[in-house]
């Protein structure tokens, strides 16, 4: 058993207010019904269990299970997930950092990600670099998404 992580920071400007971008990011459905390939959200009084879908090539494909507690205050504007531990074989923290632009809102989004694999040690280096990309690019999409709603359009993939 090993664990590989992964992080991420990206900013976004929008055309939408704080005040908007911080009302959908903040509804945790709301702000994963943007997100690629959530299999299922499911809420409990802890917060929220993530089931993805599995991604990745063959023998190094993964499915990220974890689970998240979810904290905001509209004041600062912030959002913050911290692990809630037991759930799944992954943790995930982060936060939203959303700042008013001009006329509209930069949005910045830092998560870190640890997946505990059971493997052999040799597909480390391997499956490192598949989460990476992987994470990379759901996480991307998950932006690019969120800027099509916060412009005006609708980026939801699923409800």
């Amino acid at each position: 058993m090993f664990t590989i992580e992964a992080s991420f920071r990206q900013a976004i400007r929008v055309t939408a207010s704080p005040q908007e971008v911080f009302a959908v990011v903040a509804d945790v459905p709301d702000s994963a019904a943007h997100f690629p390939g959530v299999e299922s959200l499911d809420a409990d009084s802890a917060g929220y269990r993530w089931i993805l879908k599995r991604a990745g090539v063959g023998k190094l494909s993964l499915q990220l299970v974890y689970g998240c507690r979810y904290t905001s205050d509209s004041a600062l504007p912030v959002v913050r997930w911290e692990p809630i531990e037991g759930i799944g074989s992954a943790r995930v923290s982060g936060h939203w950092q959303i700042d008013p632009d001009g006329t509209g809102t930069r949005l910045t989004l830092h998560n870190q990600l640890a997946l505990r694999i059971d493997a052999p040690r040799l597909i480390r280096r391997p499956a490192a670099a598949v989460l990476e990309k992987e994470n990379a690019r759901m996480l991307r999409t998950y932006l690019a998404n969120l800027t099509t709603t916060f412009d005006g359009g609708d980026g939801r993939t699923h409800r």
